[in-house]
């Protein structure tokens, strides 16, 4: 369950050596092959296709680093890419240093008020829930009507505050897994199953909206599963992707809305990161 935009993301492989990481023209394999294609080459030996190639492309890299270093440009001042202000870059900017606290702090809440609310609407992990499917649903894939189920209980890491941000990209999608079913391989539940549209937790539970096959869901016992502190004051990973992927400006609702939340905890469940330590 990762942010959206991560989906998307890929890594740099190298054409030549296969290797991610890098491309071929910083592959560091192609001088030492070149070096051989062309000394071999000096002697009067015929290249094969792999040799000639590494051959052209060591020249060619060559070519390009001496032009760049070559290369006279004005140097502007430095700009942050976060706030947008000059005299520092992202690494040292103190929005960012503030921003990642601010999600952090909010993430403990929210992975508290996660927790509380999972016990209370049936989908921690060993709740007993009976679901019951539309007729088209029923009838397309011949299961039942209704089924008796257990959560799962699989915890994910990065199951962060980002599940309700309103940009796409930036949201995390929510499954609840199921730990046994006979409806047809659903194997698992989003979180609108178990908690009705005009419940007012609902908005900072999870955002967007989708279909759902599922006409009606009882919980039947709940679960007295306890969510671990180290998994609700642990530190997500996507805070940091976040805030490099994207800046204040792009940030700034998500930001409101986190802000927003906060707030409603504290007045409504009493979360805080005092009540929770």
């Amino acid at each position: 369950m990762a942010i959206n935009a991560t989906k998307y993301t890929r890594t740099v492989s190298c054409r030549y050596c296969g290797k991610e990481g890098h491309s071929v023209q910083h592959c560091p394999i192609i001088p030492i092959d070149g070096a051989k294609a062309q000394q071999k080459k000096g002697v009067g030996q015929v290249l094969n296709y792999t040799e000639n190639y590494a051959l052209q492309r060591w020249q060619k890299n060559k070519t390009i680093a001496e032009k760049r270093s070559l290369r006279t440009t004005t140097r502007k001042p430095r700009k942050c890419g976060f706030c947008g202000h000059e005299g520092h870059t992202r690494r040292h900017c103190g929005e960012v240093t503030a921003t990642k606290a601010l999600f952090h702090e909010a993430n403990v809440v929210w992975r508290a008020f996660w927790a509380k609310l999972a016990i209370e609407h049936g989908f921690a992990p060993a709740s007993l829930i009976k679901i019951t499917m539309d007729g088209w649903y029923a009838q397309r894939y011949d299961t039942k009507t209704a089924t008796v189920s257990l959560v799962g209980n699989e915890m994910p890491e990065n199951l962060t505050i980002f599940a309700i941000a309103d940009d796409y990209d930036m949201r995390q999608e929510i499954n609840i897994p199921l730990a046994s079913s006979n409806q047809g391989g659903l194997e698992s539940l989003k979180p609108k199953a178990f908690v009705r549209e005009e419940d007012q937790d609902r908005q900072y539970l999870y955002a967007g909206y989708g279909w759902s096959n599922i006409s009606s869901l009882e919980v039947l016992s709940k679960s007295t599963y306890v969510y671990s502190d180290e998994w609700i004051k642990a530190y997500p990973k996507d805070i940091d992707y976040t805030v490099k992927r994207w800046n204040k400006a792009k940030l700034s609702r998500f930001i409101s809305t986190v802000k927003s939340f906060m707030e409603y905890a504290e007045r409504v469940h009493n979360l805080t990161l005092a009540t929770i330590e």
